[in-house]
């Protein structure tokens, strides 16, 4: 995670958080996804707002915070909550607490699918959380159908 004060808006770590800042006011502040795909694809959770700084002149700061949305955070929630989760951007995926999977093309909102990937069989609902970017930002909640073969299986 980073936590950064700047006086133009951006950071030469993350060249597309000048875009961002561009593109939106944050005048008050509000949070957008940052997704990198020079090289290895990486998806970042950008929050910040304008400030004016003290000093005997005021001048205008962007102070903003980086979250990087990687495996390990992905399993941290999905321990928290029970189930497991990806991120898909723009169809791409990005991270998991699974091992890495496609998502199948008749996806439909507020329905849930099923999945085969490389650990078994998933149950699936699919939400998008962000369209600001030119590509889509889903939250995949997975839930293995283990226990239902489990419980069928006592039956």
């Amino acid at each position: 995670m980073i936590l950064a004060l700047s006086s133009n808006g951006y950071s030469s770590e993350f060249p597309g958080l000048k875009e961002i800042v561009a593109s939106y006011s944050f005048n008050h502040p509000a949070s957008r996804f940052l997704y990198r795909t020079g090289g290895e694809r990486s998806l970042h959770l950008v929050t910040g707002t304008w400030i004016y700084g003290k000093g005997s002149r005021e001048k205008l700061y962007f102070l903003y915070m980086i979250k990087n949305i990687d495996r390990m955070m992905v399993v941290d929630m999905a321990q928290e909550i029970g189930a497991s989760l990806a991120f898909f951007a723009g169809g791409q995926f990005i991270c998991s607490d699974i091992p890495d999977f496609e998502l199948p093309p008749e996806i439909r909102p507020n329905v849930v699918l099923s999945i085969n990937t490389s650990t078994g069989r998933y149950y699936f609902l699919s939400r998008v959380l962000s369209s600001d970017i030119h590509e889509k930002v889903n939250l995949v909640v997975l839930k293995s159908t283990l226990n239902d073969l489990i419980y069928a299986g006592r039956l």
